[in-house]
């Protein structure tokens, strides 16, 4: 298992609160103040991102890196920096 961090942020990268993230196997969470959550998650599985009902991502886990950034991109959110 690792620890997956997922922040969400505007088209001008300030932080969003209150987005619903699901991870596959990880369930629903809603993010804080800062626009995070976090989500333990298998390693080496297929799984899917969505944030407020729209999937966002889908590959394997081991694609992923331990920190993650969706940005504001219209009506959906486009994964735009990872960082170990």
């Amino acid at each position: 298992m690792g620890m997956l961090k997922i922040k969400v942020v505007d088209a001008a990268g300030a932080p969003l609160a209150g987005q619903t993230v699901k991870v596959t196997g990880a369930g629903a969470l809603q993010t804080s103040a800062e626009g995070m959550t976090q989500f333990l998650t298998e390693s080496d599985a297929a799984l899917d991102i969505d944030i407020n009902g729209v999937t966002v991502w889908s590959g394997n886990s081991a694609e992923l890196a331990r920190d993650e950034v969706f940005k504001a991109d219209g009506a959906s959110f486009a994964r735009v920096s990872a960082g170990k």
